[in-house]
């Protein structure tokens, strides 16, 4: 049971890591709707068995501790609703050098999209 909550964990941590920093960063922003949508995905996913019922809710807690956890330490973006804009609320580890980066290389990719179309 605790073996196979790791798992299904540590699968989510692997799917996780293949979104875009800037959107994961935003999602830490809502901690709740976060920790609420992956618990719900994951218990009705392996709701069909009792095992499978309590390796999720396991799965499902240690969710929430890692969510916890990746807040405090890499930060999160925060929507100003005056300002109608989000912010970076700086973590532990300060991830403003990696989010320029990936924006940069973004910005670049649609340049040389860009310039594909017009040549």
């Amino acid at each position: 049971m605790f073996v196979s909550g790791l798992s299904i964990v540590a699968a989510i941590v692997l799917l996780w890591m293949k979104l875009p920093l800037v959107f994961r960063l935003k999602l830490y922003g809502h901690p709740f709707l976060l920790d609420l949508g992956i618990s719900t995905f994951i218990l009705v996913l392996f709701s069909s068995t009792g095992e499978g019922l309590m390796a999720a809710t396991i799965a499902g807690l240690l969710c929430s501790v890692l969510i916890a956890w990746t807040r405090k330490w890499y930060g999160y973006y925060e929507y100003d609703r005056e300002a109608k804009e989000y912010f970076y609320v700086v973590g532990r580890y300060n991830m403003t050098e990696r989010i320029i980066a990936e924006k940069r290389k973004k910005l670049g990719e649609q340049l040389i999209a860009e310039q594909q179309r017009k040549a």
